[in-house]
């Protein structure tokens, strides 16, 4: 193998595993919805981390409580 190609190879795994780690991210995120666990929710936010659905933004440390009390006023059942 090339120098050149394993620098592609390298870049092409880095590639993969960032994609990787947003879709845990997401899925975290999801299974915390689908579970009304706040921790497993709001444990996908920064410190910084903003939630933002149309026009309400909540913090990410405040995004769980509000989720779980806007789904289950209006849903019986979700599955994200």
């Amino acid at each position: 193998m090339t120098n050149d190609e394993m620098a592609e190879l390298r870049r092409d795994v880095q590639h993969l595993k960032d994609r990787m780690e947003i879709l845990d991210c997401i899925m975290h995120q999801s299974r915390g919805h689908d579970r009304h666990d706040l921790d497993l929710m709001t444990s996908v936010y920064t410190d910084e981390g903003v939630d933002e659905h149309g026009p309400v933004s909540k913090a990410g440390a405040e995004y769980g409580e509000y989720a779980n009390a806007a789904h289950t006023s209006i849903f019986i059942d979700h599955l994200h």
